[in-house]
């Protein structure tokens, strides 16, 4: 009888050892298979946010190149505004040489005819905008729509892979194993967690759009003033005659690029009744066409971008 009860113990001891020892594999199976998948889940999200921020990259740098091509523009009417102007002598090319150096006149006498090169510019500008932004839109969308399916599948396959046994290599062990998993997150921060931004001032993506096109000179303030070397008038001996050269780029507050070039030839004069004042002999007279321009080369800037 005592032999009995002790192997009786014994085996009811080694079925709960054995039982105890499946418990514990069990969880440690069910822990290591949920830190993979949340992990899986994680790497997914990763991605896709890495794949919208190279998006917003993108965008940026497609909004540097707009504002080249709109500078463009605005120099290829600045050119043709200067060969007006030099062609009716108003002023004419030597007075500007002999008054501010012969580089400056030999710039005043380069000024070619206005042709189609700013169209052709805005007719790149146009398409490059809407390929950018239908595919560049179509695909940050899509890829933050189809975020949370995609890495729940990802998490389930997980799931399924490292429940299988060792040496189970059927589709039956797998579903048998998995059978009874459920997939339920307990905290999850993704609704919500990206969004889109208006070109507004200091709003989305502006700053870095802002940031990145100061790194060019071209398209940064072009503004300059020369003056003649000799005294021009016994009442003003500090002042001279001036060439002014004006230009700026610009991204307005609704998103949208602008670009302005001007020179203008300020003569000096004077009189008993005013004193000394500048007669203005502008050479850049095109300003509401040029203004027409930069509405053509307008950007529609980010309206699908994500911060």
């Amino acid at each position: 009888m005592l032999g009995m009860v002790v192997v009786s113990v014994a085996v009811a001891s080694l079925v709960v050892l054995y039982n105890l020892g499946q418990t514990v594999e069990g969880r440690v199976r069910l822990t290591h298979a949920a830190d993979a998948a949340a992990y899986s889940g994680a790497l997914e999200q990763a991605r896709t946010l890495n794949a919208i921020a190279y998006v917003n990259r993108t965008h940026i740098a497609h909004q540097v190149a707009m504002a080249h091509l709109v500078t463009l523009a605005a120099a290829a009417q600045y050119g043709g505004a200067l060969h007006t102007q030099h062609t009716r002598r108003n002023p004419p090319g030597g007075l500007i040489a002999m008054l501010f150096g012969a580089d400056m006149g030999l710039a005043y006498r380069a000024g070619q005819a206005a042709s189609d090169a700013q169209w052709r510019l805005a007719g790149a500008f146009a398409q490059h905008d809407r390929a950018v932004h239908r595919v560049l839109k179509a695909g940050a969308e899509s890829a933050r729509a189809g975020l949370v399916a995609t890495r729940d599948r990802i998490m389930r396959k997980v799931l399924e892979a490292n429940m299988v046994d060792s040496g189970s290599g059927s589709d039956s062990g797998v579903r048998a194993r998995s059978s009874g998993l459920a997939l339920d997150l307990l905290s999850d921060n993704w609704p919500g967690f990206i969004g889109r931004s208006a070109a507004t001032r200091g709003a989305g993506l502006r700053p870095a759009v802002e940031q990145a096109t100061e790194r060019y000179r071209f398209v940064n303030s072009r503004d300059a003033t020369r003056r003649n070397a000799w005294p021009v008038s016994r009442r003003c001996p500090l002042k001279r005659h001036e060439l002014r050269r004006r230009g700026m780029t610009w991204l307005g507050p609704d998103g949208r690029w602008g670009a302005l070039d001007t020179q203008s030839f300020h003569a000096l004069r004077s009189n008993r009744w005013i004193g000394c004042y500048f007669r203005e002999c502008a050479d850049q007279k095109e300003e509401p066409r040029l203004a027409r321009l930069s509405g053509v080369l307008r950007s529609l800037f980010l309206r699908s971008g994500y911060i």
